[in-house]
């Protein structure tokens, strides 16, 4: 264990990778989530096979109280990411962050995540998985989407934490725009 005296899940994720040494990849997960019985098979495949990935997601399925109601557009807000039933390089969209597995020469060499993105203490944020993606593709790196790294993202909230959240994403992917692509943005 490591105590990382800034606040923020980026400062935390980045300090960890600084520490891990003499290993290819670092697999980032958030403490939110179960495993699909059969993932670390999939994980070791996906470990040993000749691929030159520099960022590897899977599919996340969303768990959450039925009582509230999450229009299927906004359940990645919850951490639903389902990009379809085959593996494939992603140009476009984004893999979800809450399960990132990530060569640990690529992280390095980019600097890790930016701590403007991401949850600081009790203070929700956002996209710090998207800037960091970006990052990947703009220096010519590959972000892969493999459906049989299979998660559960237990997420407990209610209908105002998931408006607070849509409203939040809205400022973020601002951010984010002003950030990664100020053509996009404009």
């Amino acid at each position: 264990y490591c105590h990382e005296l800034k606040a923020g899940v980026s400062s935390a994720r980045n300090a960890g990778a600084s520490l891990a040494q003499d290993v290819d990849y670092i697999y980032f997960l958030d403490d939110d989530l179960s495993f699909d019985a059969e993932w670390h098979r999939e994980l070791e495949r996906t470990l040993t096979s000749d691929e030159n990935v520099d960022l590897t997601g899977g599919r996340v399925i969303a768990d959450y109280p039925k009582d509230v109601y999450v229009p299927e557009k906004y359940r990645y807000l919850v951490g639903e990411k389902n990009l379809g039933d085959e593996s494939r390089k992603i140009t476009k969209d984004y893999v979800g962050g809450c399960n990132l597995l990530v060569r640990r020469e690529t992280f390095l060499n980019l600097g890790g995540f930016d701590v403007n993105f991401g949850h600081k203490g009790a203070a929700l944020g956002l996209n710090e998985d998207v800037v960091f993606q970006e990052m990947i593709r703009k220096n010519h790196g590959s972000v892969y989407y493999n459906p049989g790294l299979v998660f559960y993202h237990h997420w407990k909230g209610t209908e105002e934490d998931l408006l607070r959240r849509v409203c939040l994403q809205g400022l973020y992917d601002r951010q984010t725009d002003l950030t990664t692509n100020k053509l996009r943005f404009v």
